[in-house]
């Protein structure tokens, strides 16, 4: 089930009327997805490297910490920034933490900070400016397309996004309780390049970040494990 919500992330040439079978008897989730954090939840992922054919590479499989440690934070010239700290999840091999700033606008936009430039700089070791990118349009409907940003400096080289129609449920560990909800799909694509998240609103999580670049270059995949979430529900 989560294989197949993968892999429609990438598939943004289908028609925006493709449907899945949905287990009716699941909660019915917000009509876009809001994300909301408090300071002091965390998430956990399953991550992996990807080889040439997108396949996961089980011998790199490790863990993911992210920790919400601000969501009012006032940077990078926006307020209410959302604060998050990537590191190795305990057991995992150690890596150097990391520093995510995120926007999540009520209408289910979600914008990343330096999201291109992080993404150019770890693949080609070249530096664009740093931007607000919004990598998930969740305000508008299934099959629209937005510009996410450009991947030169010369601002050319556009990465565009589509929201996938898509109705996927996932299962995660909520505060140590196996819940099944409604992720959110949405694909970016540029030149050599492809990006695919999924996001929930109920509870408020990033489900799936999938990102490969060219046609024999790695990639790489991390699928949420458990969250900690001080008020859940």
């Amino acid at each position: 089930m989560v294989r197949n919500a993968i892999l429609v992330l990438f598939l943004l040439t289908l028609p925006a009327c493709r449907e899945s079978s949905v287990d009716t008897s699941a909660p019915v989730p917000p009509a876009t997805p809001v994300l909301r954090f408090s300071p002091g939840d965390s998430l956990t992922f399953d991550t992996w490297s990807l080889n040439d054919f997108g396949d996961r590479i089980l011998s790199t499989q490790a863990s993911l910490l992210w920790r919400v440690v601000d969501t009012g934070r006032v940077t990078a010239g926006q307020q209410n920034v959302t604060v998050i700290i990537a590191q190795a999840a305990p057991g995992s091999p150690p890596i150097l933490p990391d520093t995510l700033l995120f926007r999540f606008g009520a209408n289910g936009d979600v914008f990343q900070y330096g999201f291109l430039f992080r993404s150019v700089l770890r693949r080609e070791q070249r530096t664009i400016p740093r931007a607000w990118d919004r990598i998930g349009a969740f305000s508008l409907a299934a099959g629209n397309v937005w510009t996410v940003g450009a991947q030169d400096s010369a601002g050319t080289d556009l990465v565009q996004g589509r929201i996938i129609d898509d109705q996927s449920y996932f299962s995660a560990a909520i505060n140590g309780v196996q819940t099944l909800f409604r992720g959110y799909s949405a694909g970016l694509a540029g030149t050599n390049y492809e990006f695919g998240c999924t996001v929930a609103g109920s509870p408020p999580a990033m489900v799936v970040e999938r990102e490969e670049s060219g046609p024999s270059s790695t990639g790489t995949l991390q699928i949420l494990n458990s969250l900690r979430l001080r008020n859940w529900p």
